[in-house]
C-alpha cells in the first residue's frame, strides 16, 4: 500500500468532521489524536516502511495546497486548509505523529497490565442483561463473568494477536477525561452504568465511565469492542447479536458450574 493511501485511510477513518468537535478547542485534543494515529500506523507499518509516511506527513504539514488535502477534505468533510487556525492544528497533529513514529510510538507512563470493562446491574428491574464484566490482561488472557439475579457464569479465552495493542491505542486516545456529574440517584434504570478500569504495573488504577451516547470516537470504539467480545464469548447474553466482525478471542471455555 502506498504512503498516500495509508495517510488517506488514517485521516479518512479517524478524522471525520462529524466525529470531531471542530473549533479552536480542537487544539486540546491534538496529543490524544496524534498518539492514537501513531499507534495505529506503527502497528501497520514496519520500521523500514515508516519513512515514506513520515515524508508525506511533512509535505502535508508544509503545503496547505497539497492535492491530498483536497482528497481528505472530500472524504471527511473536514478541509484542514480552509482556515489558518485549522491548518495550524493539522500541522501540530502531523508533527506529533511524526515525532511518535520516529521514536517508535512509545507511550509514557507505567504499562497497563489489565483492563476490565463492566456493564449493567443484575438487580436492574427493567433490564434482562444483568451485569457483565470482561477482563483482558497484557499476557493475552481474556475472561468474562456474567451475573443475573439467580446465577453467575464465567468463561475464559485467549486474545487474538493485536487485540491488546488496539485496546491500548484506544485507551490512549480516550485520555481518561473527567466525566460529567451524574444526576441525583445515579443513572436511570434504562441506561446501565458502563465503566472501564485500567490497572497498571505497580498497582495504580484508573477508571472512566463510558457515558451512553458519548460522541467521542475512542469511547464509541471501546464500547463496540466490549459488545463484540461479549458476543464472541457467548451468544446468549446480549439481547441482540452483534454484526459480523473480526475475531477478538479464541479457545473459549465455559467455566460455569
Amino acid at each position: 500500500m502506498s504512503a498516500e493511501q495509508i495517510v488517506l485511510d488514517e485521516f479518512g477513518c479517524y478524522y471525520l468532521a462529524d466525529d470531531l468537535d471542530v473549533g479552536p478547542g480542537l487544539i486540546h485534543e491534538v496529543p490524544a489524536l496524534a498518539a492514537a494515529s501513531a499507534e495505529r500506523l506503527a502497528l501497520a507499518l514496519g520500521a523500514a516502511d515508516r519513512a515514506p509516511v513520515i515524508a508525506l506527513l511533512r509535505e502535508l504539514r508544509d503545503d496547505p495546497a497539497h492535492r491530498l488535502h483536497r482528497t481528505i477534505g472530500h472524504q471527511t468533510l473536514l478541509r484542514w486548509s480552509s482556515h489558518d487556525w485549522l491548518f495550524r492544528i493539522f500541522q501540530q497533529i502531523a508533527d506529533e505523529i511524526i515525532i511518535r513514529l520516529e521514536q517508535g510510538a512509545s507511550a509514557p507512563g507505567a504499562p497497563t497490565r489489565e483492563v476490565e470493562f463492566e456493564y449493567g446491574n443484575e438487580h436492574n428491574p427493567v433490564s434482562s442483561v444483568g451485569r457483565i464484566a470482561v477482563s483482558l490482561t497484557k499476557d493475552g488472557d481474556a475472561r468474562l463473568s456474567h451475573w443475573r439475579r439467580d446465577r453467575r457464569r464465567q468463561w475464559r479465552a485467549t486474545q487474538r494477536d493485536g487485540l491488546w495493542a488496539t485496546l491500548m491505542s484506544l485507551l490512549d486516545a480516550a485520555a481518561f477525561p473527567r466525566q460529567p456529574d451524574q444526576p441525583a440517584g445515579g443513572s436511570p434504570p434504562d441506561t446501565p452504568a458502563f465503566s472501564l478500569t485500567c490497572r497498571e504495573e505497580g498497582g495504580r488504577a484508573r477508571s472512566i465511565e463510558l457515558a451512553p451516547g458519548a460522541a467521542s470516537r475512542p469511547h464509541t470504539e471501546l464500547k463496540r469492542m466490549f459488545f463484540a467480545l461479549v458476543d464472541q464469548f457467548s451468544t446468549d447474553i446480549l439481547d441482540a447479536r452483534m454484526p459480523p466482525g473480526p475475531t477478538l478471542v479464541t479457545d473459549v471455555v465455559d467455566e460455569s458450574e
